[in-house]
């Protein structure tokens, strides 16, 4: 089955915070999402994994702050 392209966008402000270092969502899931997510404010920390929010949490309430700020 094959959905109308209107069905897969997402329309609103969408932030993305993503560990390279993670061995469950690999960063090639990201390829292409902008296409998906017009409003897309993608950001990517080298040194994080599957956990980002326990290991950077200072980066990740710094990056929600700046979005819902916007």
């Amino acid at each position: 089955v094959e959905l109308p392209a209107s069905m897969c966008r997402i329309e609103v402000p969408t932030l993305v915070l993503w560990g390279l270092r993670d061995r469950a969502l690999l960063p090639c899931l990201l390829d292409g999402l902008a296409e998906h997510v017009p409003q897309l404010s993608l950001h990517t920390h080298p040194e994080a994994s599957h956990w980002i929010v326990h290991e950077q949490p200072a980066w990740v309430i710094g990056h929600m702050a700046a979005f819902f700020q916007s």
